[in-house]
């Protein structure tokens, strides 16, 4: 958990300097089930991600998946 933790916190800096083929991977690293609603990009966190999401919002236990 702690490698997860380091990544994402430089995962915007890795991101912004990569070329697009590295972007597409981290993007499917991290995410999956991409949907377009009305305009807007639905998605889902992969685990471990979504765990990393739920303690920055605040929330400890179970991932809800979203």
């Amino acid at each position: 958990m702690e490698t997860i933790v380091k990544m994402a916190k430089n995962i915007l800096k890795i991101f912004k300097s990569s070329i697009v083929e590295t972007k597409n991977k981290i993007l499917s690293l991290i995410l999956w089930n991409f949907k377009l609603k009305e305009k807007a990009i639905d998605f889902s966190y992969r685990n471990p991600f979504d765990m990393v999401k739920n303690f920055k919002n605040g929330s400890i236990g179970v991932a809800d998946g979203t």
